[in-house]
């Protein structure tokens, strides 16, 4: 979903400036700005939810009775925590017997090489020999398999996102143990419309916040734009990917997430107030030797309380952000402040 952020042009009325325009006063008085020049850039803003950016399912490959449980879901886990044990001291046991045939076999091909080298052993002998150590090889890895699902074997660290046996379950083969996310990274899911989908590239960068009124929690780019339109809503689905700092965000979180759409450079900002519009043009007052001149001007997009201005300034212009709304082009004017551009 996508927040739409709108600015209404209102003017500020400040009471000592509507009792001097009442009254007829030689003069109006003004603040102004200097209009800032350089690189302002245009977000969008939309909500998402939080996914990992890899998950894993445990498995019981050779099945067995749950003898024990050490984890629930929701709980964070580290690589290498053992999360069940199911008949592990059995598998423990096969496992060392498959590391230590494997030792054997690669004994045995070590001597046979030797003997072929002094021309005691046949070829055929050294290649019967590297397939025995093949076959223990590929035993020991299997062995090593089954030994770890039977403890359910953390392999990264992340949470407990569902766990789906229960103590003294007689298991199947290969029947799912535990799911586990990875919190290292998580990828924001929002929906862009057909309008703006064009807008919107791999590796833009983005923030994520809880709310809309508290700073940025983590920073991270646009990793993927689905190319196909869901049918129901015509949006597209964008991921972003954020390095999940201390691990602060949850999975299935709802977030609000500031994209970059684009980037304008060597180009004036104003105070959206400072704008005027009139027959669907647009303009600013300049206060220019104490007079207000009105100055018609182009506009670009609105970033939150400034707006871009495409073409009708200088850049040493004096644009008059408070007042001008009792203006008449020429009016005597009386500048009482000047504002620092911080935009």
């Amino acid at each position: 979903m996508k927040i739409v952020i709108s600015a209404t042009f209102l003017p500020i009325l400040t009471f000592a400036t509507l009792s001097l325009a009442k009254q007829g006063k030689d003069f109006i008085p003004v603040e102004v700005l200097k209009p800032h020049k350089g690189e302002h850039k245009e977000y969008t803003r939309f909500i998402g939810t939080t996914a990992a950016d890899k998950s894993v399912q445990l498995y019981s490959y050779h099945g067995g009775q749950v003898k024990k449980l050490f984890a629930v879901a929701g709980q964070k886990v580290n690589k290498g925590d053992k999360l069940c044990d199911i008949e592990a001291e059995k598998f423990q046991l096969a496992y060392d017997i498959a590391k230590l045939n494997k030792k054997i076999a690669a004994d045995t091909v070590a001597r046979t090489k030797a003997h072929v080298s002094r021309g005691t052993s046949s070829r055929m002998k050294k290649d019967q020999d590297n397939l025995s150590l093949f076959n223990a090889k590929k035993a020991e890895i299997e062995a090593k398999k089954i030994y770890e699902g039977s403890l359910c074997l953390v392999p990264f660290a992340g949470i407990v996102t569902e766990r789906q046996i229960d103590l003294y379950d007689e298991l199947n083969p290969n029947t799912e143990t535990f799911h586990i996310a990875s919190l290292e990274k998580i990828i924001a899911k929002v929906e862009v419309s057909e309008q703006e989908y064009g807008s919107f590239k791999i590796g833009n960068k983005a923030s994520l916040s809880l709310s809309p009124q508290r700073p940025a929690a983590l920073h991270g780019e646009v990793v993927s734009l689905n190319r196909r339109a869901n049918q129901r809503t015509k949006t597209f689905v964008m991921k972003v990917e954020f390095a999940n700092k201390n691990k602060k965000i949850l999975l299935n979180s709802t977030v609000y997430v500031k994209i970059l759409k684009k980037s304008y450079r060597n180009s004036f900002v104003i105070p959206n107030n400072a704008v005027i519009i009139k027959n669907d043009k647009t303009y600013i007052y300049e206060a220019d030797d104490n007079k207000a001149n009105l100055k018609e001007i182009s506009i670009g997009p609105q970033l939150e309380k400034n707006v871009v201005v495409l073409k009708g300034l200088r850049g040493d212009e004096q644009v008059i952000i408070r007042g001008g709304e009792f203006l008449k082009n020429g009016q005597n004017i009386k500048i009482t402040k000047v504002h620092k551009n911080d935009s």
